[in-house]
């Protein structure tokens, strides 16, 4: 019963699924990464030998993110989905060791990677480059998992997801064009209850059903300039579109421009430039009863100072808004680096705030259990202070440690919504809050045979109304090891910690234990061409929920094989 249910809602969005990918390919639209130098012989972010691993498709109770399909091919790593858990504070990431960053990269013109899961879960990518003329880069990438096999005790949980990714890149003699245009489609079940709870109640798939459709089109000129006599610039136009199955639509357009002047004001080793940011955007949305129609910009100036063992940037972040009432916000900015040691000792601290649109679409990638149609709010962050110190300079190791403490007004905290039939979709609560935030993190590598990284987090909230911070942890921990055995051996695994969370019931506060996740990789390379990978998912059979009641599937075992040429 339940293949021929899938197959039914499947018909449907698949022949949606099929014309939205013959429009995105048939507008031929490109837009790839373009990589930005560091300065002050910043270290290189330790990179884990090349395995093309698996997103965690049974872990579908947390955001799910994007696969990216930028990159190198032959370089493409998927991002773990729903064990990364992502908490308020975010202090800047660690500097970790210089890593050989010198040896030739094999670039291929496409790059496959196919694996199917023991709970029926195929994952597939795809990623094209090629040149279509010396000055004409054409990219083309295509993904999909998803996962067939309900969790036990609970309500039908299967889930797909598809995404595609084209465009093209043009290289003017001073300037880069580049365009993009990428479609996502979502399908899932929600499945936050037991049937059982409900035994007269005959529940119907069809009523859990949600999808959602993203589509994006960025275009956007850049010049490629050096030189302190050039104005710099940055040019885009983006639109954006999403929509669920409930006719709920969201619709941007935005205009931003980038501009940075170089000037040599002071010492001839020293750096300074004037920068401006500015963005206007008309957004809207709609469902069956009612819309929302609203303008936005931003300006941003800035100034910007650097030498040998010192940086110092200083903006004004400026917002004004008109939807249902018409504001006006300033944020100062001052962020400052101190190198010590040939920048093997780093001090930073900086201040600044934000305002910003939390939209549904945003929303549903945070968790995609929720409610339809919930409403879209402003996040006004008054103060964030950030503080830290990064140093490697014990061979091999790198440890960073760094604080956050910032006020938030009006911000989100995600609970089941009591008015639903089943309470298993979930909405948003709101509530001024400050949070003091503090991360330690340490790495270690041996060559390119052993890499390690260690992090752990603390957020302490203290809520204006709400009695708790609704589903955030109060810590969180990862270990990462990773150790290449010879060119054709090469081995990685993960432990994911989060700490207790709570979320209210109708008759008391809910307690989600700490969650542990652990996962084992193992890849073989045949030969350049041809590689064969498995992984162990959750060996530990932890359900645990990041959301309540939304566990996330047990073990699961996957093995696949990847294709360069």
């Amino acid at each position: 019963m339940k293949i021929k249910r899938t197959e039914k809602h499947h018909s449907s969005n698949i022949t949606l699924l099929k014309i939205n990918i013959f429009s995105v390919m048939a507008s031929f639209l490109f837009w790839p990464v373009l990589a930005i130098g560091q300065g002050h012989n910043e270290r290189v972010t330790i990179v884990g030998a090349y395995q093309p691993s698996l997103k965690d498709v049974q872990k579908i109770a947390v955001n799910p993110g994007e696969t990216n399909l930028q990159g190198e091919i032959g370089e493409q790593t998927y991002s773990n989905l729903g064990i990364r858990y992502q908490t308020q504070a975010s202090t800047s990431p660690i500097a970790y060791t210089q890593v050989r960053d010198d040896e030739k990269k094999e670039i291929n013109r496409n790059f496959v990677d196919a694996a199917i899961g023991s709970n029926l879960s195929p994952v597939f990518n795809f990623r094209h480059r090629s040149r279509l003329t010396d000055k004409t880069l054409l990219d083309l990438g295509l993904g999909h998992w998803s996962t067939w096999v309900n969790i036990k005790d609970r309500a039908p949980s299967d889930r797909m997801h598809n995404q595609l990714h084209t465009g093209i890149q043009y290289d003017f003699s001073n300037q880069i064009w580049q365009n993009d245009l990428t479609y996502n489609h979502d399908f899932l079940h929600y499945y936050g209850f037991k049937p059982s709870d409900f035994p007269d109640v005959r529940v119907k798939a069809d009523s859990l059903l949600q999808t959602y459709q993203r589509l994006g089109f960025t275009s956007r000129l850049k010049s490629n300039q050096t030189g302190k006599e050039v104005l710099n610039h940055d040019i885009a136009f983006r639109y954006r579109h999403f929509a669920d199955d409930f006719r709920n639509i969201e619709q941007s357009i935005t205009l931003s421009a980038g501009l940075k002047k170089d000037y040599a004001w002071f010492a001839s080793n020293s750096r300074q430039f004037v920068g401006l940011n500015a963005a206007a955007s008309l957004f809207s949305a709609d469902d069956s009863l009612a819309g929302w129609r609203g303008f936005y910009a931003r300006l941003e100036p800035s100034i910007h100072f650097s030498g040998s063992f010192f940086e110092l940037t200083a903006a004004l972040k400026g917002h004004l808004g008109d939807d249902t009432t018409t504001f006006f916000s300033l944020h100062p900015q001052l962020h400052g680096k101190l190198f010590v040691f040939d920048d093997r000792l780093q001090l930073y601290a900086g201040f600044g705030g934000d305002k910003i649109l939390n939209t549904l679409e945003q929303n549903t990638l945070e968790t995609p259990y929720l409610k339809p149609g919930a409403a879209r709010w402003w996040t006004n962050t008054t103060h964030d202070f950030k503080a830290g110190i990064r140093t490697s300079l014990i061979p091999n190791l790198d440890f960073h440690i760094g604080i956050q403490a910032q006020k938030v007004l009006n911000g989100g905290f995600i609970i089941n919504d009591s008015l639903s039939i089943f309470k298993h979709q979930l909405t948003f609560v709101h509530d001024d809050f400050s949070e003091f935030g503090f991360i330690a993190e340490a790495g270690y590598h041996q060559g390119d045979k052993i890499n390690a990284l260690f992090q752990f987090g603390f957020d302490q909230y203290k809520m204006e109304k709400l009695l708790k911070p609704w589903h955030k942890p109060s810590w969180h921990s990862t270990l990462d090891l990773s150790y290449r055995h010879d060119e054709r051996w090469r081995f990685n695994s993960q432990l994911f910690l989060i700490g207790k969370r709570y979320a209210p019931t109708a008759a008391s506060i809910r307690v989600l234990p700490t969650a542990f996740d652990l996962n084992l990789n193992a890849t073989y390379q045949l030969n350049p061409i041809v590689g064969f990978y498995a992984k162990a998912a959750n060996i530990l059979n932890n359900r645990y929920e990041i959301w309540d009641q939304y566990p996330v599937q047990g073990t699961q075992l996957f093995v696949g094989a990847t294709l360069k040429f």
